[in-house]
């Protein structure tokens, strides 16, 4: 089925507080066809928790994947994170070149 038969693609991200943690995490969600990539990134988070704003660095990931695999991933991330209250935030691709996204569907089904 070509790229342009697929019902589309996201990008899931999530945050983790250490890059041993989000790459152990990533290779896994890859491992299980939840997401065909992972980037990972550091990023100074400021963000209100318990009532105190807090500044810290954290590893963001981006899980891109086919829309239909958003759920599981999801699902994944919610049982395998560390954090109690774990960022995990759906954005649907647009648009993006044909050739990519023939490889993420083929490496997710």
């Amino acid at each position: 089925m070509a790229a342009k038969d697929k019902i589309g693609m996201s990008i899931v991200v999530s945050t983790f507080s250490d890059m041993d943690t989000a790459k152990d995490i990533s290779r896994n969600v890859i491992q299980e066809e939840l997401a065909a990539c992972a980037s990972i990134m550091q990023v100074s988070s400021i963000y209100m928790w318990k009532k105190s704003i807090e500044d810290t660095p954290e590893f963001m990931v981006f899980y891109k994947t086919a829309t239909e695999n958003v759920n599981r991933l999801t699902r994944y991330l919610e049982e395998h994170h560390p954090y109690d209250t774990p960022e995990i935030v759906q954005i649907p691709v647009q648009s993006a070149n044909k050739s990519y996204m023939q490889w993420l569907f083929d490496v997710t089904h």
